[in-house]
């Protein structure tokens, strides 16, 4: 018996229909689909330990620790080379978690939240250490790297489209003997953000990932196999925007990390903390969290490294300009997950729970290799 994960960047629940994705329509009507709620913030730590972020530690791939990102060098190439220049020498360093790049007039001030990638040792228990424990070989093909049996390496002279990756995919599967799959396909995020998520270029990247992802399932067999078909988020249109810059006064006293949905801050003084936080109470469409949102939302650290004060824009208004975008999109996803679109799905070829969190995943995926989830917050959706 195989497992293969595919995860879907971005695919909404409603994505699903009989004109742009037959192939997932018809897993849908046979096996069902569950709509998956994220975990708040922008780490994958919560798929991979099944547990929130108040206890892996991780919220946003920068954080305020003591270590800054040296990116003087940056500077030296063209724009279009940097993020694969920033990413490569991390990964000449042993460090291979792939981090998106962000504007790098402000990068210097901050740390990356995670150097290694999931299946190196982490403080609490993940995927990969169930996989070693049991003797399950696996096999993770995540542009550029391939991770197999903990082992990293780069795919060097190959495509990051996603018709290439997947072709990519099942070239391996053919080579290969392993337990468990697990690959990755993104353009749908980058459709979704550029057009938004009605968009008749969103269709037709459904239509093409659909033929795409049929190709790649059927090297799987679906009486026997498990097959898991999984996105981490949706996306929702843009209805408006929020422009922090025009509000908030430079000033040494404070750092912020203004992201799409959210700021950051960290305070050095006691006046220059209450005069921002008066200036944010008067901005409509959004609000500073407060503890219970925090404590309800997992994000209730032991520690300020990854924030002191959160600004948190409404569901459809974007804070521009920031770290990732200085013009408009259309599309955004990382709100507080209250609508509908925001949310992930889970299908495949068992029948699942209709509902479930991100940190159900790890349980599901254990209980269909007959393993045992120990110490996690997450439950089985079967």
């Amino acid at each position: 018996m195989k497992t293969l994960i595919l995860w879907l960047d971005a695919f909404r629940p409603d994505y699903i229909s009989k004109e742009n994705t037959p192939f997932l329509f018809d897993l849908k009507q046979r096996y069902g689909l569950t709509e998956l709620k994220p975990s708040f913030g922008f780490s994958q730590a919560s798929w991979f330990t099944g547990c929130y972020p108040n206890r892996h530690g991780e919220f946003f791939v920068y954080n305020n620790g003591e270590i800054k990102v040296n990116s003087w060098y940056l500077r030296l190439v063209p724009k279009l080379l940097r993020s694969h220049l920033f990413n490569l020498t991390r990964y000449l360093k042993g460090n291979d978690l792939i981090a998106p790049l962000m504007d790098i007039k402000e990068i210097s001030n901050f740390s990356i939240t995670r150097e290694k990638n999931y299946h190196h040792p982490h403080k609490l228990k993940t995927l990969f250490d169930y996989f070693r424990e049991n003797n399950l070989s696996y096999l993770m093909y995540y542009w550029p790297l391939i991770i197999e049996n903990n082992k990293t390496r780069l795919t060097l002279f190959t495509k990051g489209n996603d018709k290439s990756k997947l072709q990519k995919s099942i070239n391996l599967i053919r080579k290969t003997n392993h337990d468990v799959y697990f690959f990755h396909i993104a353009e749908l995020d980058a459709v979704g953000h550029k057009f938004g998520p009605k968009s008749q270029q969103i269709n037709a990247k459904l239509r093409e990932h659909d033929i795409l992802i049929e190709k790649l399932v059927r090297e799987f067999n679906l009486e026997k196999d498990n097959v898991l078909i999984w996105s981490d988020h949706g996306m929702i249109e843009i209805k408006g925007t929020i422009n922090l810059e025009e509000v908030l006064p430079k000033d040494d006293r404070y750092k912020k990390l203004i992201e799409s949905t959210m700021v950051k801050f960290w305070f050095y003084d006691k006046d220059i903390k209450k005069e921002i936080l008066q200036k944010l109470k008067k901005v409509k469409n959004g609000h500073i969290l407060s503890d219970s949102e925090k404590k309800k939302l997992k994000i209730d650290f032991d520690t300020n490294e990854n924030y002191e004060e959160v600004f948190l824009a409404n569901p459809g208004y974007l804070i521009c300009p920031n770290i990732w975008q200085k013009q408009p999109i259309k599309g955004m996803h990382g709100f507080d997950y209250s609508q509908k679109g925001e949310l992930g799905v889970l299908m495949g070829n068992k029948k699942f729970n209709k509902k479930g969190n991100m940190v159900d995943m790890l349980p599901t995926i254990l209980k269909l290799l007959k393993l045992k989830p120990r110490e996690i917050d997450g439950k089985s959706l079967i």
